[in-house]
């Protein structure tokens, strides 16, 4: 039986296409995402910087993510600022998220 759960939360694998000498390299960290509801996801389609609304919005934690010392990186106000000023990393947690929703991981 499916269990209708207003509130949820979930860990989901994000996948990073890091550009490196005219490759790619994947790396992989996990996100802790929100489910939110579709009147307030068209709110946020609808508007402008689309991708960092997004994530600000359903982005609760993450794990096996560090700076580059090496050191985990906390989920916090700045560290989260310093994720989205990275293009490739944001648009890997929208393409996670929207793949979590669609009920399949997308493919390499």
């Amino acid at each position: 039986m499916f269990k209708l759960c207003v509130s949820h939360t979930y860990d989901w694998p994000v996948d990073v296409k890091v550009p490196d000498g005219g490759q790619y390299k994947t790396e992989t960290f996990t996100a802790r995402f929100k489910v939110i509801p579709q009147d307030r996801w068209d709110e946020l389609v609808a508007g402008q910087n689309v991708d960092a609304a997004v994530v600000k919005d359903v982005l609760v934690g993450w794990a096996d993510i560090a700076d580059e010392q090496g050191q985990p990186l906390p989920f916090d106000g700045p560290s989260l600022e310093q994720v989205l000023g990275v293009p490739y990393v944001r648009t890997a947690l929208v393409q996670a998220y929207m793949a979590s929703l669609a009920g399949a991981r997308e493919k390499n």
